[in-house]
């Protein structure tokens, strides 16, 4: 399974994105249709998707009353795959809020 695919299924699990059309408009700033490409050509997160998946995650943690105990737990998880897959398969120390 791909990180794309770990992501969504991961916040569609804890409630945090309805479909995969949000999924794709609200993480990731993509056409509504972009997850479903990316799954029937195989493919991985490129960076800038991560980046701004990460920087999605990191908006909707500073709404953190508005989430259960889990969803701001899965939110956690969520930033810290996307940190980590930054890092060892790019090489991105860090990313600041836009």
């Amino acid at each position: 399974m791909t990180l794309l695919e770990t992501l969504y299924r991961h916040l569609r699990h804890n409630e945090l994105t309805a479909n995969a059309e949000h999924f794709s408009t609200e993480y990731l700033n993509k056409s509504k249709s972009w997850y479903a490409v990316q799954m029937h050509e195989r493919r991985e997160i490129s960076a800038a998707a991560a980046i701004q998946c990460l920087r999605s995650i990191r908006s909707t943690q500073a709404n953190a009353a508005l989430y259960s105990e889990q969803q701001r737990v899965a939110l956690i998880a969520a930033e810290h795959l996307l940190t980590q897959h930054l890092q060892q398969q790019h090489a991105v120390a860090e990313i600041t809020t836009a």
